[in-house]
């Protein structure tokens, strides 16, 4: 297993300052995953932020933190597009923006490439009446305060963002190191206990063994699972938040569902009696052994079944019981599948009568 700790810390630094600038667009976005409360959403954020005391980021930065349904944040942006998240370190990173002549580019293409009337050239090399124009457009979706200050100052306020991105990292290191249980949140996502959910979320293959890929764990964004390959294909780097199993089930791409697995989960009198009790409540195997008077062999058997397609996941509630949990995602899908079976059926009979 490979662990790439500085894509996490990287990750975070962003983070902080995205919260700090959008934080109700973050929220919005992150209860929408995990349909938790906004007061405790951002827990780590909020005490990482008390417990440093650490002095609010330049206002004149916000253009490279600025997030909304518009627009992604250009920083996390150009981690995700262009960094090796198998072996890229943080000073990889400030390098390209280092590189003033690239990173005022990327930037300015993020923020205009959709306007076909603005000439990129001539923003990038100020030109007052193309940047005026530039800023005309963007203010109908992006509050441009200190935007005009970065179109013709940026190679300065390039400088003031290493310096200051370069201050809190240390910070950002301090807690990762303070934090630093990783390797549980790792096992516990490579563990058999979550591989199914992991790999329909991801879209990974059977065959692919998590030991031998390579692991990032962030803990100020605490609601991710991003997956990298390299050009397409094996192996794969994993960047989590601490809390990525809540995530879990919104990340899945339920495509996989089809009218034969459904009728493999539901077409035997043992699953349909395991659901009905999971319905009721959280139950380990040896609850519902004795509830369904079957041997724990034969309930485990069924219930590796329904793991495999994921209509139920398990989940540690303290000491060594595993209990199992219907994955209500799963239900809604399949009964979408079911449904359009039957109207499909019904169509075909009333077209041939």
């Amino acid at each position: 297993m490979n662990i790439n700790e500085s894509l996490g810390i990287l990750y975070d630094t962003l983070f902080y300052n995205v919260v700090y600038f959008n934080r109700k667009a973050v929220e919005a976005r992150l209860s929408s995953l995990t349909h938790k409360k906004t007061d405790t959403i951002l827990y780590n954020y909020d005490s990482f932020r008390i417990k440093k005391n650490l002095p609010n980021p330049p206002d004149s930065l916000y253009p490279f933190f600025h997030y909304s349904k518009h627009f992604h944040c250009v920083l996390t942006k150009l981690v995700l597009e262009k960094t090796d998240f198998f072996g890229d370190s943080i000073s990889d990173f400030f390098q390209k923006l280092e590189d003033k002549r690239f990173f005022k580019q990327y930037v300015v293409t993020h923020y205009l490439h959709t306007f076909e009337d603005v000439n990129m050239q001539r923003v990038l090399l100020a030109e007052g009446e193309s940047i005026a124009k530039a800023l005309t457009l963007l203010s109908e979706s992006i509050k441009i305060d200190y935007f005009y200050y970065m179109f013709y100052h940026f190679n300065q306020l390039a400088d003031q963002l290493i310096s200051y991105l370069k201050s809190l990292l240390i910070e950002v290191e301090k807690f990762h190191a303070k934090n630093k249980d990783k390797a549980d949140i790792i096992h516990t996502f490579i563990s058999a206990d979550t591989t199914s959910q992991v790999k329909r979320a991801c879209m990974i293959d059977d065959e692919i063994n998590f030991e031998n890929q390579t692991y990032s764990v962030c803990y100020l964004d605490q609601y991710l699972i991003m997956k990298r390959s390299t050009q397409g294909k094996k192996p794969f780097a994993f960047l989590l938040g601490c809390n990525y199993s809540d995530v879990l089930s919104q990340a899945i791409d339920y495509r996989y569902i089809t009218i034969y697995s459904v009728i493999k989960s539901y077409g035997n009198d043992t699953k349909l009696d395991i659901i009905r009790e999971l319905s009721k409540k959280e139950m380990t195997v040896s609850q519902l052994s004795r509830k369904l008077h079957l041997s724990r062999s034969s309930i485990g058997r069924y219930v590796e079944d329904l793991v495999e397609e994921v209509a139920i996941t398990r989940v540690k509630k303290g000491g060594a019981d595993i209990y199992l949990r219907l994955n209500p995602e799963y239900f809604i899908h399949s009964k979408t599948v079911f449904i359009d079976y039957v109207d499909n059926i019904l169509l075909e009979l009333r077209t041939n009568v």
